[in-house]
């Protein structure tokens, strides 16, 4: 009997054991996915975007101006070569940075916009909304696509003017910075928690046979 006890003891010791690495083992996949989601932007970005990014003074506002805006950024050369979308969703994009202080040209794959100005998010290499920006009221439609330009340019006349003894810096480093810290606090986590892991595992390999 006490020798069964002892065994029934151990047992249930390495059942509650292999519990918490399980639960070890979800919180981890869990870090990852959060991650990975965060990261989703990335995953989805178009590198060869970056290139063609251009600060200019300002938006076409007729369709003589954007045709020759088009003509001369040429997006359609590139649109042929990139893997990002296809073809004819790669197009001329004409918007204002995040701060709203800066025009930039550029080529990039559209997206559907629903009333809101938008921006080129350098880091994600991607066309975005601006969640705070709706343009619904200027003139736009409620749901227009970034390849048509003119639907959204008074995106860009609303530009806030800044004088020449002001730092015009648009704030994209400090979203890099802040994209940077948050990453590095969920790669820190998962550095942590995978090396207990292999511990645990070493230790009590029953245990990781058995509930794993």
């Amino acid at each position: 009997m006490p020798c069964s006890f002892c065994s029934h003891k151990k047992y249930r010791e390495n059942f509650e054991m292999g519990k918490n690495l399980n639960c070890l083992v979800k919180y981890a996949v869990s870090l990852f996915i959060i991650f990975a989601k965060t990261n989703e932007i990335n995953m989805t970005a178009c590198s060869v975007s970056l290139p063609t990014l251009q600060k200019v003074s300002k938006c076409p506002t007729t369709e003589k101006e954007l045709l020759a805006a088009k003509e001369s950024k040429d997006c359609q050369s590139l649109a042929e070569v990139q893997k990002c979308v296809r073809p004819q969703n790669f197009t001329y994009h004409c918007v204002i940075n995040f701060s709203a202080n800066e025009i930039y040209e550029v080529c990039a794959p559209a997206i559907y916009s629903q009333g809101r100005c938008l921006e080129f998010n350098i880091y994600g290499r991607v066309i975005q909304e601006i969640q705070n920006a709706s343009c619904v009221k200027d003139g736009c439609p409620k749901r227009f696509s970034s390849a048509d330009t003119l639907q959204y340019a008074d995106c860009s006349t609303s530009i806030k003017k800044k004088s020449s003894n002001t730092c015009t810096c648009s704030n994209w480093k400090e979203e890099f910075i802040a994209f940077a810290v948050f990453s590095g606090v969920l790669l820190l986590l998962l550095l942590v928690v995978l090396p207990s892991l292999l511990c645990l595992q070493k230790k009590f390999p029953r245990c990781f046979r058995g509930n794993l």
